[in-house]
């Protein structure tokens, strides 16, 4: 029986599973932290780790390939580096991608067409042809539109704008200081250039809790949000051309638990193209693995 590996390995956990030719987990192996910006050393044993152990009640000559997605990926030699470690190791074809293309594939199944994530960051992976395409993912400092990350800048700025107007603190500042625990519109500049990024993100949650209880001004961020990865997604529908229905897959906390951020995604979407079909699943990313196996006939070799 041939089977497939897929790694999905994040900044938390590695998990490595292995399927069968039909798309049947057979075996499992999870290990901690695979991101090597994290530590590259560290993640990469993880990741030998997870699947090593999944290997372990398997015939490993029956294995027909690896096919991982790693977060932090793209960062100097990591891709290289990551795919010499596991060629050395095991004796089957070695494929690496980052995390946003893995995903890509687990919620597609490798058919042409779109995928979105706004989590922290932002991005859109596109597939046609058996090429892939990408708009966004340029990192907080250069886009992440639509990230929460951007919601929760957005929300600052607004702040700072009613401060430099002396006008009153609205209630949202109010909350977003307190979340920062600072005392003053001033004090917003330190917290924000020492935070982490995942920091800042996170006071998008203040934004959302706002625009539930109807403050327009935390709704219109949120439109604004919505409407920013929607014309990211749209870049690319453009740009791949593809006819008749598209599959639109959907990912990332902002997409999946902001009903405001998704309505005005899925609306502007359809009102650019009304033939949109959205895709969303919980799955494991690491059955992207499989999907991309099939794609790519590693079954057949």
């Amino acid at each position: 029986m041939k089977y497939i590996i897929g790694i999905d390995a994040g900044g938390t956990k590695t998990e490595a599973v292995a399927y069968n030719q039909d798309g049947t987990e057979i075996s499992r192996g999870v290990a901690s932290f695979g991101n090597p910006v994290i530590h590259q050393e560290i993640a990469f044993e993880n990741i030998k780790s997870s699947i090593q152990s999944c290997l372990s009640k398997l015939h490993a000559d029956r294995c027909v390939g690896i096919v991982s997605g790693v977060a932090g990926i793209e960062a100097n030699n990591n891709r290289l580096a990551l795919y010499h470690n596991l060629n050395r190791l095991f004796h089957v074809p070695i494929t690496v991608l980052n995390d946003a293309e893995l995903s890509y594939f687990s919620l597609l199944k490798g058919d042409d067409g779109i995928l979105t994530i706004a989590g922290t960051g932002s991005v859109s992976i596109g597939y046609h042809n058996k090429k892939m395409y990408m708009c966004g993912g340029w990192g907080h400092l250069l886009g992440d539109e639509g990230s929460a990350y951007d919601i929760a800048i957005q929300a600052i700025k607004s702040a700072i704008v009613d401060f430099e107007m002396g006008l009153p603190i609205h209630s949202l500042t109010a909350d977003l200081l307190n979340k920062m625990n600072v005392i003053n519109v001033p004090e917003i500049k330190s917290f924000v250039y020492k935070e982490q990024k995942s920091m800042i993100a996170s006071l998008s949650e203040v934004v959302d809790y706002h625009a539930q209880k109807g403050d327009l001004r935390a709704a219109n961020i949120l439109q604004q949000a919505g409407n920013s990865l929607a014309l990211q997604t749209i870049t690319l529908l453009k740009r791949l051309s593809l006819a008749n229905t598209v599959k639109v897959g959907y990912r990332g906390s902002v997409l999946e638990k902001n009903k405001i951020v998704l309505q005005h995604f899925q609306q502007r979407l359809t009102d650019y193209n009304a033939k949109i079909k959205f895709v969303h699943s919980c799955t494991s990313s690491a059955i992207g693995g499989y999907y991309y196996a099939q794609k790519h006939e590693y079954f057949k070799a």
